[in-house]
């Protein structure tokens, strides 16, 4: 997906990942590997039809729930992870099911079930979200100091602009073993 060179070949291949996870669903109900990656193809496509994003809330949420509810800890804590940031991201009640505090609770049962740098980047934002800055700092600092080894070797040179993004929304210093948020 992330190859696609328009934003129809994008959602072209979201859907044909979903359709694919669906396959999955109705062959192997009872494991979590339809569900999450269902959820994950259904919120890249989501992501790209903005204005349609608001009806494909309640499958996300129920394909999210159901992964973690199946194998929280797959993929690094991937169905954790999704679902926390699906809560910290979605609109909140009455226009939507999102809930910042529920998907940071989550977002740190992800960081604490699995060291993935990735889960201390997205637990970042959902610490900006919910307005504590300081504990955002840290675990972006988590993220920028892991060891380069295993996927995140692979995955560190695409989620750290994240990672300095965020940081420099809140005046994070990430240089050195101190950190501070210059206020």
């Amino acid at each position: 997906v992330e190859s696609a060179s328009s934003e129809v070949e994008v959602i072209r291949w979201c859907r044909r990942g979903e359709s694919i996870a669906e396959d999955l669903r109705e062959m192997h109900a009872d494991r979590v590997e339809g569900h999450y990656y269902g959820a994950i193809f259904l919120g890249l496509r989501a992501q790209n039809q903005r204005a349609r994003a608001a009806f494909f809330l309640s499958d996300l949420e129920e394909l999210g729930r159901r992964a973690v509810e199946l194998d929280e800890s797959f993929d690094d804590a991937g169905p954790l992870r999704f679902m926390g940031m699906f809560l910290v991201n979605a609109p909140s009640w009455p226009f939507g099911p999102g809930d910042a505090e529920e998907g940071l609770e989550l977002m740190e049962r992800a960081n604490e079930l699995s060291g993935y740098p990735l889960n201390d980047i997205l637990l970042a934002r959902a610490f900006v979200e919910n307005g504590d800055e300081r504990s955002a700092c840290q675990s972006l600092t988590e993220a920028v100091t892991a060891p380069h080894e295993g996927r995140w070797s692979m995955t560190e040179q695409r989620w750290r602009p994240e990672a300095e993004r965020i940081a420099a929304e809140i005046n994070c210093q990430l240089q050195g073993p101190e950190i501070a948020v210059v206020e």
